[in-house]
């Protein structure tokens, strides 16, 4: 802060001020500097102050006293010649010396007269040599109408610091002769020129003299009596300076100041000088180090009680005690009205100069008032919402206090600063919220559950995302300070997934969830639980959802673990306050989701109730109820989902889940399936007919399943995600129908295509026992050929060029006619068998029609039971 030239300067002006008149505690001057030089060492003014050099003093002879040289011989030799020498030299000598003094004499009254005749020319020295150093400002104490104000500093008048060479001789001159003035006890007046009503006040000082020879110091330790003026005066320049309008202030001061130099009366001299002040510094910057929150408990209910303490740097030479005072905080309304919200108190603070400032502060906070949570129109927030985002988003947030009547049993201040502290707001920054930066320690999901979409919603539309329900479980590291109870009964939250660093998707709740919470004691954290329903998951990277989807089903039970970051909105009662919102809290943390450590083959699933929808020449389409085991701790709502049938990357068909419900343990669901190897090429229909005989012939057949880009019509993005997923399963046994295996089968064997044989020796005929797995459909078989072995020995040969019907579920074939091996052992073992059952292996070819489907299918059979008859 820096100020134009008046007489003598104030603290922190890089010009001189004139001081402000004011008392002394003695009615004597303080001034400790010798009225005579005694030394010609340098005087320092302050501590960037130059050099002064050294000037003649009232001790200073006007004649020279003789000076001993050492001559060239060695010898000493006078300087000077005696004043009995002189004398005899010259006789006229004494009338010299009168004429001398005389002259002398007139020139010292002469130089005094003229400085003081010349006021302005005074004064202007004045205000540019005089250099002051403010060591402190204290309250000595509060008066009923003012303040009494204790100030010690230095003056020097510095002759280097004026430019002007005549005004700096004769300012030296004059001061070399006066050596002192006496500036009379007076009343100064401040006043804001900028401002019509501006007038600071008054001050009070008694008498007091300053050194006026170069480079000599003046102390000052004197006390003065400040009254202030009317409070709506000034009260336009104290709400500019707390908006931060004011960056420079013009100041100017009027006083008759009456001046003494020793028993010589100058007269009054009516002073005005303006002092324009630059650079104001801002209110000072606060920092709490302590905050500590718990419930109270009142005569007349329970509020939330906060103790604080705060830090306040001080860059000053003031030196006073504040009294505890007592003020409400306040916050702005919708219509920027200020509604209180809490009530505090300080201690009593002991301010030394520049050391920094420890307020403790207690305060209440009986109730929220309605005006601060209710939603500000075109805004969608609070005004306490505004302030609880700011704070825990790293942002400064504004508070203010405003002063409050004393106690009637502590009065504490005078009224007219009551007054005072009552009529100002004072704009108190709350400091960022880093205690929320690692507010939250773990986040897990359980009782998780998949629903995909609609396959009628619009590609990247809300609807069109897979959705999740779960139960969210938040463990929150609450800070240490915070000792009241806290309940959070609802969560709204919006986060980015990531995995490994790869951001995986969005997660958004929209509507408010339900929650409950548990206070642990022992670790003072909170345990929030929340059930989100059917909450949008937009994928947003595939090949990471893929990636972290192989690893939850199949990664061996190890889990995954997933980072989120993003922001919570919670509604949160806290003591007796009611609830409130508090919005934008960083949520940031793992989400661990257990891993399943299951193979396929957990799954077991089961064919039930296969029916043929509708056929070409070359497809079936044929619908199926699977039952088959969720094994792990997901469940899954399926609206729509398409899936590929592949044999070694060949194409063989397609089926579709339709509005599917998959929860935990045993399930069952309506699948169609789309047969048509043909549609995909030879090759297809070559790959087809092979996996249709081995799976016919009761082999361990499998089949790949796996997603495409269409899975999911209405999410391409996940379809594309999913499209990496194979799943190898291995085909179900053909379902027993309605129809059990006979009592003589062997249990060990699945059911089976051919199911059992009996073999006519003498009439060379053989019939079947056929399995139909479908539920009301005939299959056709024609222009049958094969062989019936045993142990590698042939037995027979089949022929049979006709038609036969295979109903659905158990059935047995004509006798059909067979060509046995009469000549070798075949027959023998025939013979041999005879009224038994003999394993036979058999390997046959037929035409197979199931609706227009027609195929050429191979079958093989190994350890059929054959019934062997020799009628």
């Amino acid at each position: 802060m820096t100020a134009s030239s008046p007489p003598f300067p104030s603290y922190g002006a890089t010009s001189p001020v004139l001081p402000t008149p004011c008392h002394d505690d003695s009615d004597q001057t303080l001034a400790n500097t010798p009225l005579l030089g005694t030394s010609d060492v340098s005087i320092q003014a302050d501590d960037d102050c130059r050099e002064i050099s050294p000037q003649p003093t009232e001790r200073t002879l006007l004649i020279l006293p003789t000076v001993n040289r050492r001559g060239s011989d060695g010898s000493l030799a006078s300087s000077a010649r005696s004043d009995h020498e002189r004398i005899k030299r010259s006789p006229k000598s004494p009338r010299i010396l009168i004429i001398t003094l005389v002259s002398l004499c007139f020139a010292t009254l002469s130089i005094l007269l003229l400085g003081f005749m010349l006021p302005e020319a005074v004064q202007e020295y004045a205000k540019k040599a005089a250099d002051v150093k403010l060591d402190s400002l204290s309250v000595d104490s509060f008066t009923e109408d003012g303040i009494r104000v204790r100030i010690q500093g230095r003056v020097v008048l510095d002759a280097e610091r004026v430019k002007g060479v005549l005004l700096r001789n004769m300012g030296v001159l004059v001061g070399s002769v006066a050596r002192k003035v006496k500036i009379g006890s007076s009343k100064a007046l401040l006043y804001l020129p900028d401002y019509p009503e501006g007038v600071l006040g008054a001050a009070s000082y008694p008498e007091l003299v300053v050194n006026l020879r170069n480079g000599q110091a003046t102390d000052i330790d004197i006390l003065c009596d400040l009254k202030p003026a009317s409070l709506e005066g000034v009260k336009p320049a104290i709400d500019d300076y707390l908006s931060g309008k004011i960056h420079v202030l013009r100041v100017q001061v009027e006083s008759d100041m009456p001046l003494t130099s020793g028993i010589l009366p100058l007269g009054t001299h009516r002073v005005i000088q303006e002092v324009v002040l630059k650079d104001i510094p801002s209110l000072p910057a606060l920092k709490l180090s302590r905050l500590n929150l718990a419930e109270v408990h009142l005569p007349e209910q329970t509020a939330l009680g906060a103790n604080v303490t705060v830090d306040v740097e001080n860059k000053y030479p003031i030196n006073f005690t504040i009294p505890p005072l007592g003020f409400s905080v306040l916050l702005r309304s919708c219509d920027q009205e200020f509604i209180e919200v809490a009530v505090a108190r300080t201690s009593a603070v002991d301010i030394q100069p520049f050391r920094p400032i420890a307020v403790d502060v207690a305060g209440i906070i009986r109730s929220i008032p309605f005006a601060l949570i209710e939603v500000c129109p075109g805004t969608g927030t609070s005004p306490l919402d505004d302030l609880l985002g700011q704070y825990v988003h790293g942002r400064t947030a504004t508070a203010y206090v405003r002063g409050l009547p004393s106690d009637e049993q502590d009065p504490g201040l005078p009224a007219w600063l009551e007054e005072l502290l009552g009529s100002v707001t004072l704009p108190v920054p709350v400091p960022a919220g880093n205690a929320l930066k690692d507010i939250l320690k773990s986040f897990s999901l359980n009782d998780v559950k998949f629903q995909l979409p609609d396959p009628d919603a619009e590609p990247d539309s809300p609807e069109a995302s897979p959705r999740l329900s779960a139960t969210v479980q938040a463990i929150v590291a609450l800070p240490r300070e915070m000792n009241a109870p806290l309940d959070v009964s609802k969560v709204i939250a919006n986060a980015d997934i990531f995995y490994k660093g790869r951001k995986l998707g969005e997660f958004h709740v929209p509507d408010w969830a339900s929650a409950t919470t548990v206070q642990r004691e022992e670790t003072h954290d909170l345990e929030v639980n929340a059930r989100v329903e059917n909450v949008p998951l937009k994928i947003t990277d595939t090949d990471v959802f893929s990636e972290v989807v192989q690893k939850i089903i199949f990664g061996g039970g190890s889990g995954v673990k997933l980072q989120a970051d993003g922001t919570a909105d919670v509604k949160v009662g806290i003591a007796s306050l009611g609830a409130f919102v508090i919005r934008g809290i960083p949520a940031k943390g793992d989400i661990v989701i257990k891993g399943e450590k299951h193979t396929l083959h957990d799954i077991n699933p089961r064919p039930r109730d296969i029916s043929i929808l509708s056929s070409t020449k070359s497809s079936v389409r044929m619908s199926a109820k699977v039952t088959f085991t969720n094994p792990t701790n997901y469940t899954a709502t399926i609206p729509y989902l398409n899936i590929l049938f592949t044999k070694n990357g060949t194409i063989l068909g397609n089926g579709t889940i339709v509005n599917a419900a998959v929860g935990l343990g045993v399930n069952q669901v309506a699948v169609e399936a789309f047969w048509a190897p043909a549609d995909c090429g030879e090759e297809a229909r070559a790959v087809g007919m092979a996996l249709l005989g081995e799976y016919v012939s009761g082999g361990n057949s499998t089949i790949t399943a796996r997603a495409h880009e269409r899975s999911i019509p209405s999410l391409p993005t996940l379809s594309k995600a999913l499209e990496s997923l194979e799943f190898t399963l291995p085909l179900p046994p053909p379902p027993l129908g309605s129809s059990p295996n006979p009592p003589d089968a062997d249990p060990a064997d699945p059911p089976r295509f051919v199911q059992s044989a009996t073999l006519h020796v003498f009439t060379s005929t053989s019939s079947f026992e056929l399995r139909n797995p479908f539920q009301k459909d005939t299959i056709f078989i024609s222009d049958i050929t094969g062989v019936a072995t045993h142990n590698g020995t042939v037995l027979g040969n089949l022929d049979y060029e006709y038609q036969i019907a295979i109903p659905p579920g158990l059935s047995e074939t004509p006798k059909l006619p067979v060509q046995w091996t009469l000549k070798g052992v075949g027959y023998d073992i025939l013979v041999k068998a005879a009224g038994g059952v003999l394993k036979i292996d058999a390997k046959a070819e037929c035409n197979v029609r199931i609706g227009r489907w027609q195929e050429r299918l191979k079958f093989y059979g190994s350890g059929i039971g054959a019934h062997v008859h020799l009628n």
